[in-house]
């Protein structure tokens, strides 16, 4: 029987682009950054290839658009190597007929897909994100576009953002936080299930055959979306009714509480707000935990964990294969989370006794459950590389889960 070897594959990739992303850090762009000696260089890197904004003092200058662009090219083949593998990795569990599918495939179809929605999305907001229509605002506007689309499809952090277009425009612009809500939303339906949804050969299906059922996956992802994205919009929107969204009309409210919620798993910025631990924030994290679909770019624990809850309690209900795979991922899902967030946050505190535990904790869980990598300068390099490896562990999660979930079915 073939062994599931294509992780290593895939690790080669990604290891790849940290080196390449270094490199160019280290010793293209090393100008830019404050303290290079605490290897910002480095978690820069990690940050880019693990699809993560970057949250403190960085920069000591204003960052070129040549910069600009090498992380936008980053950012797309971090998000093409992920897509890519989940979908293999999704394939290879959930499809009885995928022996004559392969990861070549799985590229070809990630690619596909993938620049068929960031199109859309370009589309979309050139026609949305403010600027005047001279020759030159007229071409940054074009890479506004492609950068927001990029970034939130791939769930990627809205990563110097303001060096492109001031985060007040955002927050002002409802129309522009609709598109970036599709995109972040459709990059944590995965392309297995955006194919399942919209490829003519599906459609075609579904249309002389409309009893033609959706996949688990899909339903999960779909429906889990819908639920859960409704559940804490709602609640964000009743904490935060007389406060940041007490000038604002029931519409506009509505669209600011939804592309708030999708904000925190899908760019991991809370744009213009602090970092102090509120209600509304612990809201945040919350669906940043369990908001993104299966074999998706969106991090944390995924909607598999609410089938697995459901199965627990389902007594007297027979699961099918699918669903029995589903417990199994997510159970070891769940053990790799706890294990690897675990052991980073001890040694982070073992590194750093002076700090409070729960700040480090806290912090510990909003670089591994979302798209945000803290970085303190006041910390030494050890602190800030332990950092950087709960990002790439965060980022990990559902690709050693699901790994190991194919080697449990060989074996």
């Amino acid at each position: 029987m073939q062994k599931p070897l294509k992780i290593y594959g895939f690790f080669a990739l990604y290891i790849g682009l940290i080196v390449i992303g270094f490199l160019f850090n280290e010793f293209v762009f090393h100008d830019i950054y404050t303290h290079p000696e605490n290897l910002n260089p480095l978690i820069n890197s990690i940050a880019q290839t693990s699809l993560t904004f970057v949250y403190g003092n960085v920069f000591s200058t204003s960052i070129p658009t040549e910069y600009l662009v090498f992380s936008l090219i980053v950012t797309q083949l971090s998000g093409i190597v992920f897509l890519s593998y989940l979908l293999w990795l999704c394939w290879k569990l959930y499809n009885s007929n995928s022996s004559d599918v392969g990861f070549r495939d799985a590229i070809k179809l990630t690619v596909i897909v993938s620049f068929a929605v960031e199109l859309i999305l370009v589309l979309f907001f050139l026609y949305t994100v403010p600027g005047q229509q001279t020759e030159n605002n007229y071409l940054n506007k074009i890479f506004v576009a492609i950068f927001l689309s990029v970034n939130s499809f791939n769930n990627a952090g809205l990563s110097h953002i303001q060096h492109l277009l001031k985060p007040e425009l955002i927050e002002q612009n409802y129309i522009l936080q609709i598109g970036l809500i599709f995109g972040m939303t459709m990059g944590s339906l995965g392309i297995f299930v955006i194919n399942e949804l919209f490829s003519t050969k599906q459609l075609r299906q579904r249309l002389y055959r409309p009893e033609i059922d959706w996949s688990l996956i899909t339903k999960v992802s779909v429906f889990g979306t819908i639920f859960t994205l409704g559940f804490f919009s709602v609640i964000f929107y009743y904490l935060e009714n007389n406060n940041y969204l007490a000038e604002k009309n029931f519409i506009e409210s509505s669209i600011a509480s939804v592309y708030k919620i999708s904000n925190a798993r899908g760019f991991g910025l809370f744009l213009s707000e602090n970092t102090e631990l509120t209600s509304s924030s612990i809201v945040k994290l919350l669906f940043s935990f369990f908001g993104a679909g299966p074999f998706s770019t969106g991090g944390g624990l995924t909607l598999l964990c609410l089938v697995w809850s459901y199965s627990l309690f389902a007594k007297g209900k027979s699961l099918n294969s699918h669903k029995k795979l589903s417990i199994m991922l997510t159970k070891n899902l769940l053990i790799y989370s706890l294990i690897s967030f675990n052991l980073l946050t001890i040694l982070l505190i073992i590194n750093d006794p002076g700090e409070k535990i729960w700040n480090v904790i806290k912090d510990q869980w909003v670089v591994f459950s979302t798209n945000q990598l803290i970085i303190d300068m006041s910390a030494n390099w050890s602190g800030n590389l332990l950092i950087g490896f709960t990002s790439i562990a965060g980022r990990m999660g559902f690709v050693i889960a699901g790994f190991i979930t194919l080697r449990q079915l060989h074996n």
